[in-house]
């Protein structure tokens, strides 16, 4: 695929690239507009592809330490979009989620996708960013987000509670009402921990908002009814630095743990 930056053994390849990224970065320092790159990007784990070269190969590495459980997030940054989908028992279950959420419209991305799985070096995969439609201003970006929990590694797949902690983009608060949007507008999304008990994941999840707000500048936590599911809510209000105001949500999610066998048509 011509139009996907990949990790490759080739040297042409590789001083291709090197040479563009060194005229992007020249440019970026001349503030002048460089050409703009509508390529798929990706940044593999440093310590895992070093350990590649040692092994002799993707095939013969270590796999990720037992009692691993993973997670996907996407993000859409122009839209203020991030989900997390989650969790799974091993990357592999990951792949038909990750396909389907770079969709018809990053062609590009699931290219690059593709390729990782082939090669066995998905799991090593920090993040891939492919563009929109070829709009290098639009992207989408795919990270697997790991959490070492061997309680629960050894009930996946199966149902399961993770504690979703997102940040709101509260500048877009106003552009969302205004805009009829649904979804709240978030700038990160992040894994604070994974139970198979109800109890204990509120439990927790309480302890997250209180630890958040007490790091967070005149933080106060604001308890959000539970709503019909029972789910734990809660809001952390702060003010940052410049004296904006800072939103959190921190609130417990049910996942079914119901897989669909992975596929890479």
């Amino acid at each position: 695929m011509g139009d996907v930056t990949l990790f490759s053994t080739a040297a042409a390849n590789a001083k291709d690239d090197w040479q563009r990224h060194r005229a992007q970065c020249h440019a970026a320092r001349s503030g002048l507009v460089a050409h703009p790159a509508t390529r798929t990007t990706m940044r593999l784990n440093m310590a895992s592809f070093l350990q590649d070269r040692q092994s002799g190969g993707a095939e013969n590495r270590t796999a990720a330490p037992a009692g691993t459980i993973y997670y996907l997030q996407t993000s859409t940054p122009h839209l203020y979009d991030v989900s997390v989908s989650g969790p799974y028992h091993s990357v592999d279950a990951i792949v038909p989620q990750a396909m389907q959420n770079f969709g018809d419209d990053c062609r590009s991305g699931q290219g690059a996708l593709r390729d990782l799985v082939r090669d066995g070096m998905f799991a090593d995969a920090e993040h891939i960013t492919s563009p929109i439609n070829n709009d290098p201003n639009r992207t989408k970006t795919l990270r697997i987000l790991k959490e070492h929990n061997p309680t629960m590694a050894a009930r996946l797949p199966g149902p399961a509670r993770c504690i979703i902690v997102a940040e709101v983009a509260t500048d877009q608060m106003d552009n969302a009402l205004h805009t009829g949007r649904v979804h709240v507008p978030v700038k990160d999304m992040r894994v604070h921990g994974t139970f198979e008990s109800e109890v204990l994941a509120k439990a927790a999840a309480q302890r997250v908002a209180e630890e958040l707000a007490t790091r967070t500048r005149r933080g106060r936590v604001i308890a959000q009814p539970e709503g019909a599911t029972g789910a734990f809510a809660a809001l952390v209000v702060g003010q940052s630095s410049n004296g904006s105001q800072t939103k959190s949500m921190v609130h417990v999610r049910y996942d079914a743990g119901t897989l669909t066998p992975p596929s890479l048509d």
